[in-house]
């Protein structure tokens, strides 16, 4: 049965490329039912998980269907010139994740201009950020799936579960020839070809791409130049110099009225607080995308950070910080609507961010970030929140069942140029955006008389393009991203911490099947207490003496499996 339905969907595949799509549905229907026999078939065979069959034999078929792309007619594929990718107008269904201030996909200015250029109308299943993960869920469990996932942050083991289970394409055999972009940005950049790349050796997702130092450095810290002026206070290179910084801001009423409202250090969450300190102590040692381990020069091996001698003499600095009230004391609860609060009352001293936009304009001038990394107790002055080239996996997934694999590749490759790198975040030329005199980009004057009121930057640059909430297909490289990073400060910030960085980032290990399913227990249990004794050790709940006893909690949580699970993650990394 399934080896005639695979027939079908080869013959189908073959035929719709030459038929408009109004000729279908008869096709359709007998496909249909087939499918429906199959699924009976499969059901009385084996058991099923997320609405898909386990059988061995099974995902073979479908693999052997998916193999089987590259050898369909691509007569419909306009290979004359870049566009139209087609030659008669095709259909595809895309499920995008949608932030809070982003209109429908349907009404975006860059969307409604690419459509005409590709000749590939898009059918838009717009998602907002609060569902989008059931919503993805559903769509594996049912088996009804778009025809592409774009922004919806499909986790690594995610895509390794269904692209084992015969649901996602496997692109690798497909990006040299459909997606020579994409291809060249992977191969031009080792630690993004391993970080997509899982142990099958199988590529399941498009990269969020990375270039500009301005975004690889994540985090950066500010402190209000305008206060330190006032109190004669140099800037800090130090943890013990920072320390002092923070006090006067605390005892001497830098912002002048004559309250002791100030507040040291803030952010919209703790673990921006600790990004930006560890550093100090040696940890992250290998960059943000691994927050539980890092590099042992000692064993020259994995290290597991939360159970590190420095990671406790960090966790004292954090807890001196709090208790003397240098730290905010709601930094635990905190989030970005309480601390634009606090900062529209000029209240705040120090405070972590990626950029600047949860400050009132007005007040945004009288920060900088800091000259150099602070040095830490032992002597070292490493600043930790650095990206690799790869913001994020899976940005753009492509299941199986997406009849034109090929235009869909073309249509996702073309962001990964300069040129569509440029329309992604700008959108078009004279419409929306315009060319400086020295050869930077810019929106018109006309966006940016939108903002104001409840019109945030996000909210009136997405009603023209899509990037606002991040993973994006695409390369954020200079001088064609729009981002608040790009602004003075920010990009100040981010090149004043570049020669203190890592020198060498890990991005987040791929595992096998049978490692996440032990991973999925593990770590989740490990980085639950781990968050949970952090926020403990820092706000005095728990003391430091109690370090022993935490330590053989880890053990008991299932440490030694963890570590074994990532050394082995590790060696294929260094061995590929």
């Amino acid at each position: 049965m399934l080896h005639i339905l695979i027939f079908l969907g080869k013959k189908y595949k073959t035929e719709t490329r030459s038929m408009k799509e109004g000729d279908f549905m008869k096709l359709k229907k007998l496909i249909a039912i087939f499918l429906s026999m199959s699924m009976v078939f499969a059901v009385g065979c084996s058991k099923t998980t997320m609405g898909i069959s386990e059988n061995n034999s099974s995902n073979e078929s479908l693999k052997e269907a998916e193999s089987s792309n590259k050898d369909n007619n691509l007569d419909y594929l306009n290979n004359d010139s870049q566009f139209p990718i087609v030659n008669e107008p095709i259909t595809i269904k895309i499920m995008a994740n949608m932030t809070e201030v982003m209109p429908e996909y349907d009404t975006v200015t860059v969307w409604k201009e690419y459509e005409k250029m590709t000749g590939i109308k898009i059918e838009w299943e717009s998602v907002g950020s609060q569902s989008i993960k059931e919503k993805v869920k559903l769509a594996f469990a049912s088996n009804e799936m778009p025809d592409a996932f774009l922004k919806c942050k499909i986790s690594n083991s995610d895509l390794l579960r269904f692209g084992e289970q015969g649901m996602l394409l496997d692109l690798a055999p497909y990006l040299e020839e459909y997606a020579p972009n994409i291809w060249a940005f992977i191969n031009e950049n080792e630690e993004v070809k391993k970080g997509i790349t899982f142990p099958n050796g199988a590529i399941y997702g498009i990269p969020a791409g990375i270039e500009t130092p301005a975004v690889k450095v994540s985090k950066k810290i500010f402190i209000n130049k305008t206060w330190m002026d006032k109190l004669g206070l140099k800037m800090p290179t130090t943890t013990q110099e920072f320390y002092e910084v923070l006090k006067a801001f605390k005892e001497k009423d830098p912002n002048g009225n004559n309250l002791a409202d100030e507040i040291p250090f803030s952010s919209d969450n703790l673990t921006n607080l600790y990004d930006v300190l560890r550093g100090s102590f040696g940890l992250g040692n290998r960059g943000t995308a691994q927050q539980l381990v890092d590099f042992d020069e000692t064993t020259q091996g994995v290290r597991f950070i939360p159970t590190a001698p420095e990671y406790k003499e960090c966790m004292e600095y954090m807890n001196q910080l709090y208790s003397e009230g240098l730290i905010d004391y709601e930094i635990f609860t905190m989030n970005a609507s309480q601390f634009i609060g606090k900062a529209s009352q000029n209240l705040i001293g120090c405070f972590v961010g990626p950029n600047m936009a949860l400050l009132p304009t007005e007040l945004e001038e009288n920060y900088v970030g800091l000259e150099v990394a602070l040095k830490g107790p032992n002597g070292d002055q490493l600043y930790a929140p650095l990206r690799t080239g790869i913001h994020s996996t899976g940005a753009f997934v492509i299941p199986t069942s997406n009849q034109y694999p090929e235009a869909t590749l073309r249509w996702i490759d073309y962001f990964f140029s300069d040129e569509g790198s440029l329309m992604y975040h700008y959108g078009i030329e004279g419409e929306t955006y315009e060319k400086k005199e020295d050869g930077t980009y810019d929106f018109i004057q006309s966006v940016y008389d939108e903002i104001g009121g409840n019109n945030s930057f996000d909210s009136v640059v997405s009603k023209y393009v899509s990037y606002a909430g991040g993973n994006n297909p695409t390369i954020i490289k200079e001088p064609f991203f729009a981002g608040a990073e790009m602004q003075p400060i920010p990009y100040q910030a981010a090149l004043n911490m570049m020669p203190f960085v890592p020198e060498e980032v890990w991005p987040d290990f791929t595992f096998t099947l049978e490692e996440n399913e032990r991973l999925s227990v593990v770590k989740t249990d490990l980085n639950k207490y781990f968050s949970q004794m952090r926020t403990e050790f820092i706000s005095g709940k728990t003391s430091l003496d109690t370090w022993d006893n935490y330590l053989q909690q880890m053990e008991k949580m299932g440490l030694q499996e963890f570590m074994q699970l990532y050394n082995q993650a590790y060696e294929r990394y260094i061995a590929d």
